[in-house]
C-alpha cells in the first residue's frame, strides 16, 4: 500500500499518520501539510505522480467556522477548488487509488433542527461558509465517483482529544481547567452557551473508522456492498450537552471551578442538538470504543503537558 494523506500535520492528521505507522508498518506513507499546495493543479500532479498512491485520505482544507465567515472565499478556495484539484490528478494518474474524502457534519445545518438524529439521507441546509463549502466539496467528489474513482465520502461530527487546538469548545474548556490547575488562571471558566448538545467522540475513534474503511474500502465496494460515492457518517450516535462536558472536566479537575457566560463564544448560528446516525457504520464493523471519561481526561493530561512544557 502507497498511503498519500492531505492534512497530514493537522489535528486529526497527525492521530492518522500514527495509527497508519502502527497499524499497517509495510506501507509508504506520503503524509502532505501546508506543502501541498491544493490551490494549484500542477502541484497537486506532481504529488500524485511521486506518490503513485493506492489509497487517499484527503483530510486538507480550512476547517475553522469563525474563519470561514471571516474568509468565506479563502474558504470555498481550499475546501471546493482543492478538493477537484486533488481528484483530478489522483483520476488522472492513480484511477485505481481508493479515495477517502473526509468532509464534516455541518453541511446538515439547519436539518439538525427537526430534533432526530441525521442519517446519510437527511438534505444538507449549511449555515455558514465552512459547512457550504464541506457540502459543495462533497460534490465534486460525487461527480469523480461517477466517473469511476473509489471514492468514499465520510461526515465526522464533532471529534476532540489529545492535541487539538483551544478553538474548539471541549479543548478550549480543558485549556482553561488546566490553567487553574497550574495556578496561571482565576478559577473560572469562560464559556459559550452551555445548553447546546453535540454528538462528541474521540478523535482516535474516528481514526480507526478511517482505517477501517481504507483497509476494507475497496473490498466493501467491488463486493457491492457499498457504492462507490457513499457517505457515511463518523460518531458516537449520544449527543451530550456543553453543561455536562464542562461539568466532566471540573470534577476530573478535582477543583472547585466556576463560569461565567461570555457572548463572544456564541455563534452566529447556533443548533440546539446535534445527533448522528451511525447505524450504516456499525454494520460494517465499526463503532466509538473509547470511553467519554478517557477521553477528557487525556485531553486535560495533554493541556497540561502543554502549558508546562511552553
Amino acid at each position: 500500500m502507497r498511503i498519500l494523506v492531505t492534512g497530514a500535520t493537522g489535528f486529526v492528521g497527525c492521530h492518522l499518520m500514527s495509527a497508519l505507522s502502527q497499524r499497517l508498518p509495510h506501507a509508504q506513507l506520503y503524509g502532505y501539510g501546508r506543502a501541498l499546495l491544493l490551490n494549484d493543479p500542477k502541484h497537486c500532479v506532481e504529488v500524485v505522480q511521486h506518490c503513485k498512491p493506492t489509497h487517499v485520505v484527503h483530510l486538507a482544507g480550512q476547517a475553522s467556522v469563525p474563519q470561514s465567515f471571516a474568509q468565506p472565499l479563502e474558504t470555498y478556495q481550499l475546501n471546493v477548488q482543492g478538493t477537484a484539484n486533488l481528484l483530478e490528478a489522483v483520476y488522472r494518474y492513480s484511477p485505481c487509488a481508493l479515495v477517502l474524502v473526509v468532509g464534516s457534519a455541518d453541511p446538515y445545518g439547519a436539518s439538525f433542527r427537526a430534533g432526530q438524529a441525521v442519517t446519510e439521507e437527511t438534505p444538507f441546509a449549511p449555515l455558514n461558509p465552512y459547512a457550504g463549502s464541506k457540502a459543495a466539496a462533497e460534490m465534486v467528489a460525487m461527480d469523480y465517483a461517477q466517473r469511476g474513482l473509489n471514492l468514499l465520502r465520510l461526515r465526522p461530527f464533532n471529534h476532540t482529544g489529545p492535541g487539538q487546538s483551544d478553538s474548539y469548545v471541549v479543548s478550549t474548556f480543558a485549556r482553561q481547567i488546566a490553567e487553574i490547575q497550574l495556578g496561571i488562571r482565576p478559577a473560572q471558566v469562560e464559556t459559550g452557551n452551555l445548553d447546546a448538545e453535540r454528538d462528541f467522540s474521540d478523535v482516535r475513534d474516528i481514526v480507526a473508522g478511517y482505517l477501517h474503511l481504507l483497509v476494507q474500502g475497496e473490498q466493501l465496494i467491488t463486493a457491492g456492498i457499498l457504492d462507490s460515492g457513499t457517505a457515511l457518517n463518523l460518531g458516537s450516535g449520544v449527543p451530550r450537552t456543553i453543561a455536562s462536558v464542562l461539568k466532566q472536566l471540573i470534577g476530573l479537575s478535582g477543583l472547585e471551578i466556576s463560569h461565567r457566560f461570555d457572548s463572544a463564544r456564541m455563534r452566529p448560528s447556533d443548533i440546539p442538538c446535534v445527533q448522528a446516525d451511525v447505524s450504516r457504520m456499525n454494520q460494517l464493523g465499526w463503532q466509538c470504543q473509547i470511553d467519554w471519561q478517557l477521553t477528557l481526561n487525556d485531553l486535560l493530561c495533554d493541556w497540561r503537558q502543554r502549558l508546562q512544557s511552553g
